[in-house]
């Protein structure tokens, strides 16, 4: 018997050692600042230690202060909580904060963010530099747009794989001066890129063509991809063709089922009326415009008729 007693110990000694591992620590008794769970010495208890590190932890604290930026109501908010939340400012918050100033019309302090964190080592979303690169061109400044693309590009992003979003950027950025080389050349390492160019691609290509024989390939180009032309790519392709070919397309857009002129599309014929002398197609034009219920002319409406009967 005792034998087996002897056998049964080392068990023993095993239960009764996991029951007081188990078993929650004792609170200190009243009056003593120390306890056997350590609080004397600095120790915390496992539960609130745990608690304080995610309290604490970065990426949390950036995800507050990205859904605190989504939720500015003033330019000056945004420039609030970056300063007083400096610490947790990474790729995310840059490019959401990026977001807020241009929602504001802030396109320089959006630009000088973008700056700033870069030489403080943050390494730049993708998202961070497409909306860098569309508010330098909304600033015309297409040399820093071309840097910025440049800079892009050779880059390698682990978050997300290369966007046909950047490309029509930067497209859209050939537009001031119609650059349409550089335009053509982005496009084309779009291609080579296996991206898939997209209705805003060829607005934007069409944009900066200098001939109506380039336009009209892109519009056909568009097509030929299945894709469907908007009032946009319509109000393109008459900036970008002739008197006559402005009138062909034009009575393409009443004809169709897809599309309806707006108020840019009229803009954009009475200007070229007015290159091609021909003040009595514009005040037609006008008074087609004044007949639709749902359109009104503009302050550029104005300007171009005067323009076109001066």
């Amino acid at each position: 018997g005792s034998l087996s007693s002897m056998r049964r110990w080392p068990w023993v000694l095993v239960a009764v050692c996991a029951g007081l591992a188990l078993a929650p620590p004792s609170p200190p008794p009243s009056g003593r600042k120390g306890s056997a769970s350590g609080a004397s010495d600095g120790r915390r208890a496992p539960g609130f230690s745990s608690r304080r590190r995610r309290s604490q932890d970065p990426p949390s604290q950036s995800k507050a202060l990205v859904r605190s930026l989504k939720r500015a109501s003033h330019p000056s908010e945004v420039a609030r909580l970056l300063e007083s939340q400096s610490a947790f400012v990474n790729a995310y918050v840059v490019s959401t904060a990026m977001d807020a100033f241009r929602r504001f019309g802030k396109l320089r302090e959006a630009l000088d963010l973008f700056d700033r964190t870069t030489e403080r080592g943050v390494r730049q979303s993708s998202f961070a530099f497409t909306s860098a690169i569309s508010a330098s061109d909304r600033l015309g400044d297409f040399h820093r747009a071309k840097g910025l693309f440049d800079a892009w590009r050779s880059r390698t992003f682990d978050d997300t794989p290369r966007s046909v979003v950047t490309y029509n950027a930067m497209i859209s950025a050939c537009k001031r001066g119609r650059r349409t080389r550089e335009a053509v050349g982005v496009y084309e390492e779009l291609l080579r890129e296996g991206l898939r160019p997209t209705v805003i691609t060829y607005n934007a290509l069409i944009s900066t063509c200098r001939t109506p024989e380039d336009a009209s390939s892109f519009f056909d180009e568009l097509r030929r991809r299945g894709l469907r032309p908007t009032v946009r790519t319509y109000n393109a392709l008459i900036d970008a063709s002739g008197y006559d070919g402005a009138w062909r397309v034009f009575d393409d857009m009443r004809r169709s089922d897809d599309v309806t002129p707006n108020v840019v599309t009229y803009n954009s014929l009475v200007s070229a009326c007015e290159k091609e002398g021909r003040w009595d197609k514009a005040l037609e034009l006008f008074d087609e415009l004044r007949e639709r219920p749902d359109l009104e002319p503009d302050v550029i409406t104005y300007s171009a008729l005067i323009s076109a009967c001066g």
